[in-house]
């Protein structure tokens, strides 16, 4: 595991080699994924998203959203097999995925899963690829419009058509968090309870976005993006808060959590979810993580 080691992170179909799938588009050159070791083609029309991290087309709801989650010792198969888990006949129901196709794959000599379907509550296509290189798996979630140029197997051959550059500087946003107790960081700014992923699992997740919201709009504005949380929780308690030197709205309920941050070029959005079924009372540790934040 040298750290200058380079993989091409091509599926590795029937006896072997590297295949891409038949009509696969050639998109040019890579690029890297802000505050990860991944490198994507970029597709015409899309570009490079730091906030997210991944690629996005402006002004659609088309977008890449890749992370690195820390391995912690979890063997590699462990790791596939809670990513697969989310698109099982139990998990993908509640998190609202038709399931088309999942697919266990080996990736440079790494096992992968990939899946890809329908998200029913807006009619979005969607594609997944996990793949469990070095000491961490990488997670890249594809969200697709209905008449995208970029088709879903499009899609998905580009995510497997993914270089992971181990000696690559995943770089920073300026920001940090603390770690709440039983939190780990799982790469990035994204913090889970144990530092394992998987569905329901506790999860707080800090993004940047370029919203320029003004001060009368600055309570409805975070009320709105908390609804729109996946796991789409009902306003029970809205605070204001005033961090870092920013003003801001703390908002919770049905288990989740979001602090929105106002600056003048944009927002900081600190998120918490999990299952509160599984995992209770995890808003006390989302609010101090939150209150943690640091800006350099």
């Amino acid at each position: 595991m040298g750290g200058s080691r380079v993989l091409v992170l091509c599926a590795l179909l029937a006896v072997g080699g590297c295949t891409a799938e038949p009509g696969a588009p050639v998109h040019g050159p890579r690029q890297q994924i802000p505050r990860t070791k991944v490198f994507l083609e970029v597709p015409a029309g899309m570009q490079v998203d730091e906030n997210l991290p991944g690629l996005t087309r402006p002004g659609t709801r088309t977008n890449v959203l890749v992370s690195m989650v820390r391995a912690l010792g979890m063997p590699p198969d462990v790791r596939i097999d809670g990513a697969a888990s989310e698109y099982d006949s139990v998990n993908a129901p509640r998190y609202g995925l038709e399931v088309r196709e999942t697919q266990r794959l080996t990736v440079a000599g790494s096992p992968a899963v990939a899946a890809s379907g329908r998200r029913t509550q807006d009619n979005t296509s969607f594609v997944s690829v996990s793949v469990a290189v070095d000491d961490y798996t990488v997670l890249m979630k594809g969200t697709l419009e209905p008449n995208d140029p970029v088709s879903v197997d499009d899609l998905r051959a580009l995510l497997l058509d993914v270089v992971w550059k181990a000696d690559a500087d995943p770089g920073g946003r300026g920001l940090d968090i603390t770690p709440a107790a039983g939190y780990q960081r799982a790469g990035g700014l994204v913090f889970t309870l144990g530092g394992k992923p998987g569905p329901g699992v506790p999860e707080l997740v800090v993004t940047t976005t370029d919203d320029k919201v003004y001060t009368p709009a600055f309570e409805s504005f975070a009320v709105d993006r908390f609804q729109k949380l996946a796991s789409k929780p009902v306003v029970d308690k809205v605070t204001m808060v005033d961090l870092a030197a920013l003003n801001g709205y703390e908002v919770t309920g049905g288990g989740s959590y979001l602090m929105v941050l106002f600056k003048d070029d944009g927002c900081i959005m600190i998120a918490g979810t999990s299952d509160p079924v599984k995992y209770p009372d995890q808003v006390p540790a989302f609010r101090e993580m939150a209150r943690s934040l640091k800006i350099s």
